[in-house]
């Protein structure tokens, strides 16, 4: 390398005792430890992978296959590249172990770099060699740690990133993750091109919202929730019910023909529904917490290939435990509703299908239940129900509480739903302490 050859004759002509001495001596042994050339040979076995990602997690399939899918494509490609994958979920749930997984599965060294609180730039860029103590960027360095130019790099915690006077370190990522720049990815320390494009990058989220959208953009998102049920706990003790709020929307439209219409003069219908199950999906992430958003139901007319359809008719559930939190989830699919419908020139009609307010339990009945389950040496979890039940509206009229039992692969609403009968037998056994109990 030119830049090296440079250092090297410059350095031969220091004086041992001058300042420059030290810091070109120090460049000179980062540059030199650099893995310039050296790759891991990626292991393509699906079925070795399979089995890594099984031993090291149970359940999350969706994730499990969609990683199993980005590594199929790059079997057929003979190398893997392409998206960067962000994993986002609650704490505990294993994020980071599954970064340790693909890496473990594809043969590559594996290095992760936590970015919650991180607000200087110089912390992904390096230091120039004019300060004081300057060394290259935690990138830099985490691919010298693992003397490999291509290892599985997660980055821990992106949501947390801030800014401030020194700078803002989610745009110096922009660089880093943009397969068309990193290629000749520039380190201030080092300040000569260095090839990122080889390292498979992973990012690990808790609030996928509090990501810059530039920076998210970049990123193709994997939920990970927390796991399910059947996999922690016997017996969920249930404290409330979210509240529901269920809206049918109608929409009137002009039908036109596909390819004759430019899409100016378009008032698309079916574009206002779709526009709705995109913004609600986003709504959902961005408010985190419990808040959930569903459109369920969606009917076209003409409902024909080639033409621009004139009428929608669409629904949209919206759950959160948290009132207030629900009222803004309503009144801000409302105005994306009103935005939309203005630009395309559409008309809307909306209908109150249903509406709860959340409900809390009766505090006194909820710790019964966990008392009893306790007292039978069964495992459990307090926790909101996401859906409907009798039981929402008997707590309006007297004390109430619930018990939960698992589900197989958290199923419910499916033909494949299915309760183990030994988790029905413990359900049904705290139920009866409970009610022998209260009769006495």
């Amino acid at each position: 390398m030119k830049a090296i050859e440079e250092q090297f004759e410059k350095f031969a002509v220091l004086e041992p005792g001058s300042p420059e001495y030290a810091v070109t001596r120090n460049y000179l042994d980062v540059l030199t430890d650099l893995p310039l050339g050296v790759h891991s040979v990626d292991q393509l076995d699906l079925k070795r992978a399979r089995k890594i990602l099984d031993r090291d997690h149970d359940g999350l399939g969706d994730v499990k296959d969609r990683i199993l899918e980005f590594l199929a494509v790059g079997a057929l490609k003979g190398e893997v590249a392409g998206s960067i994958l962000l994993l986002v979920g609650p704490p505990g749930v294993g994020k980071t172990s599954i970064g340790r997984s693909v890496a473990s599965a594809l043969g590559r060294e594996f290095y992760r770099l936590s970015l919650g609180g991180m607000r200087d730039e110089a912390e992904i860029k390096g230091h120039r060699r004019t300060y004081i103590g300057a060394m290259p960027g935690r990138i830099v360095q985490g691919l010298k740690a693992c003397g490999s130019n291509n290892p599985v790099l997660l980055l821990d915690e992106v949501d947390k990133l801030g800014s401030d006077f020194r700078g803002d370190p989610s745009s110096a990522l922009l660089e880093v993750l943009d397969p068309e720049q990193n290629h000749a990815f520039s380190d201030h320390y080092l300040d000569v091109p260095f090839d990122l494009s080889k390292v498979m990058f992973l990012c690990t989220a808790n609030v996928l919202s509090q990501i810059p959208e530039p920076l998210r953009d970049r990123m193709e998102v994997l939920e990970l929730p927390g796991y399910l049920l059947e996999e922690k706990v016997q017996i969920g003790v249930v404290e409330s019910v979210q509240g529901i709020s269920w809206t049918e929307y109608t929409v009137a439209g002009v039908s036109n023909h596909a390819g004759t219409t430019p899409m100016r003069l378009r008032r698309d219908a079916g574009y206002l529904a779709a526009s709705v199950n995109l913004f609600a999906r986003k709504l959902a992430w961005e408010m985190g917490g419990n808040q959930v958003a569903t459109v369920g139901s969606l009917a076209l007319r003409p409902n024909l290939i080639n033409v621009v359809p004139n009428h929608a008719i669409f629904t949209v559930d919206l759950r959160n435990t948290d009132e207030t939190k629900l009222q803004q989830a309503e009144a801000k699919v409302a105005a994306h509703i009103a935005e939309v419908a203005k630009a395309e020139r559409v008309e809307v009609e909306a209908k109150v299908l249903a509406r709860f307010e959340p409900v809390i339990f009766d505090a006194g009945l909820v710790d019964r239940v966990e008392h009893h389950a306790r007292a039978l040496s069964l495992s459990t979890r307090r926790m909101p129900s996401g859906a409907g039940h009798d039981a929402q509206m008997m707590q309006r009229i007297c004390p109430t509480a619930m018990i939960f039992v698992p589900s197989v692969a958290g199923l419910s609403h499916n033909v494949k739903e299915h309760t183990e009968a030994a988790d029905l037998a413990a359900g049904a056994q705290v139920l009866l302490n409970m009610m022998l109990e209260l009769a006495d």
